[in-house]
Formats: C-alpha cells, structure tokens, sequence
C-alpha cells in the first residue's frame, strides 16, 4: 500500500472535488506502475486476457445505444510508462475544476480518436451492461464474455443499498446468481 496525499492543488490546477483527485492519483498510479485499476462498484467473472498486458491501454467503452459517451475510466488496464496515460494526464494542467465526465470519460475517448492504436477500447467485456440499458441487478440474462463487470453505483445506488447475504440468496437477477457462490 503506498500512501498518497490528498492534495487539492496539482501543478498550479486546484482540484477541489475528491472524485477528480482519486481520477487524477489512478492515472499517475497506472502510469508509473502500471496494472489494473477498479472501481470498487466492480465485479470480476474471468481473467483478463494475456495478449493485453502487450497493450499500452486498455479501456472500456461507455455508450448508450449506439451513441458512444467516451472511455469509462472505473476498469482500466496500462503497461508501466503508459503513453496513453501521460498524455491523459497532461490534460489535468489545463482543468478548470467542473465537470464530471469532461476530463474523465469524453476526453480518453477523444484522445483514443486522434492517436490511434496507443489505447486499445473495448465494449462489453470491460463494463459489462451499460448503464442505460437493462441491467443485472434487473435482468436474469448472464454476462457472456464479460470479464469484469461495472455496477455503476451512480445510477444503480438506491437498490446496492439493499444488497445483504439475504437479498442475494433470494433475488432472481444476474447479480444475484454471480454473487451467491461466494457467501
């Protein structure tokens, strides 16, 4: 475990919300170590594959139908010295401290458009259902080919509220059924 501080001003550039300062420390993280990041609204079912740990970035895909919102940064994979990190983190010298999505998922999104083959972008795989669309805590449909799986807490918070060892063994719903092997 490696202790970082909780600063509010990064290169000149107040960072005020925790939610950018956590955004800002995974990137640095990711970059001079490499690995995987996730957020703790995550499940994992598989391994990740082994040909990706050749890749520089490895990024889910955020979309709603067939509209692409950007790169969902709460699963991500980099090689240590990422490219497509640092230019990533090049951009928070220029934030302006408002936003939540700006900097976060429209922008890898646009820097994976311009620099093309450096972030490797994915769909299902990485985030499993999007959030606009039917989702395991209401459907009973399984996840094929879902390696890890985004709960979207954001969106889904009222009914994560009520999971307990209780609910899991009674609910019929994907979440439940991935869930119930491991209490």
């Amino acid at each position: 475990m490696v202790r970082i501080p909780n600063h509010k001003v990064w290169r000149g550039v107040k960072i005020p919300m925790y939610a950018h300062r956590s955004d800002l420390v995974r990137h640095a993280i990711l970059h001079d170590f490499g690995g995987l990041y996730l957020d703790t609204d995550t499940i994992t079912l598989a391994p990740f594959p082994v040909e990706w740990e050749s890749l520089d970035t490895v990024i889910g895909r955020e979309f709603c139908g067939e509209e692409t919102i950007g790169l969902c940064n709460a699963v991500m994979y980099s090689k240590r010295g990422s490219a497509f990190q640092k230019l990533w983190m090049g951009h928070w010298e220029r934030f302006q401290g408002t936003g939540w999505n700006e900097l976060s998922v429209q922008l890898p999104w646009k820097l994976h458009l311009e620099n093309p083959g450096l972030c490797t972008a994915v769909d299902r795989m990485l985030l499993g259902p999007i959030h606009c669309d039917m989702h395991p805590f209401v459907t009973i449909d399984g996840l094929p080919g879902v390696i890890i799986c985004h709960l979207w807490r954001t969106y889904w918070r009222r009914v994560m509220e009520y999971i307990t060892e209780d609910w899991i063994l009674r609910a019929n719903n994907t979440y439940a059924t991935y869930a119930r092997p491991y209490l």
